[in-house]
């Protein structure tokens, strides 16, 4: 369960600022509450977000990171520098692939929003 935990951190963090947002301007891409193309707790990342992310990503696995209860890397892709975890095992012997879905999904809306920001270039 805390591999799980750290990589859902993980994800949450990189919903509140992502790297190039940071560098460029200090809006977070979690901004106004009423914005629901900004907040994926008002509009959550569907199959559709994951599907933009299988179609647009050029991903980059990381090293994988061992803890107590399971192995996580972080995927980056490589065009727009932007990271999230991925679960590669986990020691109770769960599938992992319902949170890598999940994972997926979240990533694609990230790079979504950095995108209608114009947070960077391609």
């Amino acid at each position: 369960m805390r591999v799980f935990a750290a990589c859902l951190s993980v994800a949450l963090s990189l919903l509140v600022v992502s790297p190039a947002l940071a560098q460029q301007q200090a809006e977070p891409i979690v901004g106004d509450p009423g914005d629901a193309t900004a907040s994926s707790a008002r509009h959550p990342p569907d199959g559709a977000s994951a599907a933009f992310y299988r179609s647009y990503a050029r991903p980059e696995r990381g090293k994988p990171r061992a803890e107590a209860d399971g192995v996580w890397l972080l995927e980056t892709d490589r065009g727009s520098g932007l990271a999230y975890p991925r679960l590669t095992a986990r020691t109770d012997g769960k599938d992992v692939a319902p949170t890598n879905r999940l994972l997926e999904a979240l990533h694609g809306r990230v790079i979504q929003n950095a995108l209608e920001r114009d947070s960077f270039a391609r």
